[in-house]
């Protein structure tokens, strides 16, 4: 019974308590015997691991003498009312040592370690919030992370370095969820104590700079960039790596996020760089794996929001991996071919070393892309280029992989929403952004509504989700009457970049030549699904020798505005339901048709 009321603390000062009352534990190395014990609760601990933990290599002859005389002190502490030979129950011996036999949940070490495990556990299985908050409930126990009275005790510093080790790495994870999760203020402490204990770690420095922009210091964040930049180049003798050279345009720019390492991973990334969790392309990511090992140009194209650019770092993540090289540039805020290449150059490239090129958002690029394979292809034998676009570049040998929306449930039944693709990516993101969320048979109909009005696109549903952060589901529904306003969450989808659906389609609609917008407009009129007898209501484009209506839906469908559902001499189109209401805003805003033949516009 009496171990039950014990409760034993290592990491601050070295405490134990019976019920409510702390215990007196005696002079030093008898506390330096029971930390080592503590530390390790349930294993043993050898003599010889004792007397170098509280001597070092100068133990002296009697040691094992003097260990014996403290365990049986700790043990008259720990059980006085047991009797002498009886004292076991606490502080066994293992016949090579000893070991402290008490429950995991009494050992502040052990319920660290166990909470550390079970966030571990729920990060990889997707449900951030509650992995966070057991991070929160671990990185608490810690009374001090410095460990100042342990370090003191003990002069055995593999134990030391072995748990500020973990207490680093629970560091780091909590403080990247909790950024991910808008709790910057809230992690800022921690992200702090990191660059502290590690001033030279570009990841810790970043999230420390995120963490205080979000926090709404951003005049100390550019000001601690401006030590951290001081102290590379005195220390190490470089200059800021990627990573810490994008927080601080975003610094500059005053956006509230930064879009991760190496090159900004197209918003779709943790604060570490890494790539957020991808569900439902399992097989997709295998074929652009294949493509890779196997073509020189590879381009990943779909409609928007089907999460070309997710697929993509998760490529490049497993490349970077296996310990290729993967250069990144995100050319989404790019004009022209001049700025791709001025951002191309700050990759440093190497004709000697196998190097994937990564170029990612050049949906509007996508000519200065043809040109650059043209041109490095014959002189860089050993680079490879991955690009993703709506588009192909149309390049011979050019090996293209298009992402399609995913599946959506067919009946509102909730034991068949939960088989759907896109039900289960909506169902996981809500539970992020609203704690306790599960599909129920209540709102199964609501989640089948949603997936069905956005089309199963992967990014519309995650900003849908992350509307429920503040909002109710039937609410979220009506919200969805109007996504291409509506749908854009107060909060930061992902940091480094507020989206929206709009803003996800006017990256398309820019890339539209007069003609085309003519024909998306038109489109508002058709229904969801049409064939090529449908085409007798739109009729000709307003334009002196301009193309056919029947090549400009191919040139919709190359542009992954239009989906080809059946091919041949009778083809049948589908167009996905956002883009549908985008046509109707573009045909309610025209004043009679568009002058096509305008000499400004270049219809070809």
């Amino acid at each position: 019974m009496a171990e039950a009321a014990l409760k034993f603390q290592v990491l601050g000062p070295v405490r134990v308590w019976r019920g409510g009352d702390q215990v007196p534990l005696g002079p030093a190395k008898q506390r330096a015997v029971l930390a080592l014990l503590a530390m390790r609760a349930g294993d043993g601990v050898l003599m010889s691991e004792l007397q170098e933990g509280v001597w070092g290599v100068a133990a002296p002859g009697r040691a094992n003498h003097l260990i014996h005389t403290y365990i049986a002190r700790l043990r008259q502490i720990l059980q006085p009312e047991a009797p002498r030979r009886r004292r076991t129950g606490v502080i066994a011996s293992t016949g090579s040592g000893y070991m402290l036999c008490v429950e995991p949940h009494v050992s502040d070490v052990a319920v660290f370690r166990s909470l550390a495990r079970r966030a571990t556990q729920c990060d990889q299985i997707h449900e951030s919030g509650t992995a966070f908050s057991l991070l929160r409930d671990a990185l608490n126990l810690w009374v001090d992370p410095a460990l100042g009275e342990v370090e003191a005790l003990l002069r055995r510093p593999s134990e030391l370095v072995e748990l500020r080790s973990e207490w680093v790495a629970a560091a780091q994870r909590y403080v990247s969820l909790g950024l991910g999760l808008h709790h910057a203020e809230e992690v800022l402490p921690t992200a702090e104590r990191l660059v502290l204990l590690d001033p030279l770690d570009e990841r810790d420095q970043a999230h420390y700079l995120t963490a205080l922009h979000r926090a709404g210091r951003r005049t100390a964040a550019l000001r601690h960039y401006g030590e951290v930049r001081d102290l590379l180049r005195q220390e190490l003798g470089v200059e800021p790596g990627k990573a810490l050279q994008s927080v601080n345009r975003h610094l500059l720019s005053g956006s509230r996020g930064h879009p991760g390492a190496a090159a900004a991973r197209s918003g779709h990334t943790d604060d570490t760089g890494q790539p957020v969790s991808m569900l439902h392309r399992g097989n997709e990511l295998r074929a652009l794996s294949a493509l890779l090992d196997s073509q020189r140009l590879t381009t990943v194209t779909g409609p928007p929001g089907t999460g070309k650019s997710m697929l993509i770092r998760h490529a490049v993540a497993r490349i970077e991996t296996a310990g290729a090289r993967a250069a990144v540039v995100d050319a989404a805020d790019l004009l022209d071919r001049h700025e791709l290449m001025t951002r191309l150059t700050e990759e440093r490239l190497s004709r000697d070393r196998q190097t994937l090129v990564v170029l990612d958002n050049v949906e509007h690029l996508t000519d200065a892309c043809a040109l650059l394979a043209v041109q490095m292809f014959p002189q860089w034998p050993r680079l490879s280029l991955l690009i993703g676009s709506r588009e192909p570049v149309r390049l011979p040998g050019e090996a293209v992989l298009r992402l399609a929306p995913l599946g959506i449930p067919t009946m509102a039944a909730s034991s068949l929403v939960s088989l759907a693709p896109a039900a289960d990516l909506f169902v996981r993101r809500a539970a992020e952004a609203q704690p306790g969320f599960r599909l129920s048979r209540a709102n199964a109909p609501y989640v089948r509504e949603v997936c069905a009005r956005l089309d199963g696109l992967p990014l519309a549903l995650e900003l849908a989700a992350a509307c429920l952060a503040d909002e109710s589901l039937p609410a979220l529904v009506r919200r969805l009457d109007r996504p291409l306003a509506d749908l854009a969450p107060a909060r930061l989808l992902y940091p480094g970049r507020c989206w929206s659906v709009r803003g996800m389609l006017d990256r398309s609609l820019a890339t539209l030549n007069p003609v085309e917008r003519w024909l998306i407009a038109r489109l508002a009129c058709l229904p969801p699904e049409f064939g090529k007898q449908a085409m007798a209501r739109i009729g000709d484009p307003p334009v002196r020798r301009g193309p056919e209506v029947a090549d400009l839906l191919d040139r919709l469908v190359e542009k992954s505005l239009l989906l080809a559902v059946q091919a041949g001499t009778n083809p049948q189109y589908r167009q996905l339901t956002v883009v549908r209401k985008l046509a109707a805003e573009l045909c309610a805003a025209e004043d009679g048709s568009p002058d096509l033949g305008d000499p400004r516009f270049s219809i070809m």
